[in-house]
């Protein structure tokens, strides 16, 4: 079983933290496509526990999300032509 440091936890945490962000800035589309798929399963957490009024609202965020990443990425495939 390995078991490593805490230190070398952390450090690996915020190298992948910093990929993650430059993955972001290289794909600026993607941030709102990832936020669209994380509210959309916060939206069927919400069904299970029967808060279907917040989980409406949420849903309605979470394809307004989906749309401005499409665009976005839509823009960025014109550009790069």
């Amino acid at each position: 079983m390995y078991c490593a440091s805490w230190e070398a936890l952390e450090e690996r945490l915020k190298k992948e933290i910093f990929r993650f962000l430059n993955y972001l800035k290289e794909n600026p589309g993607s941030g709102f496509i990832i936020l669209f798929m994380i509210l959309l399963i916060t939206c069927a957490f919400l069904l299970i526990v029967r808060n279907e009024n917040a989980a409406e609202i949420l849903a309605g965020w979470a394809y307004l999300f989906l749309v401005v990443g499409v665009i976005v990425k839509i823009i960025e495939l014109r550009k790069n032509k």
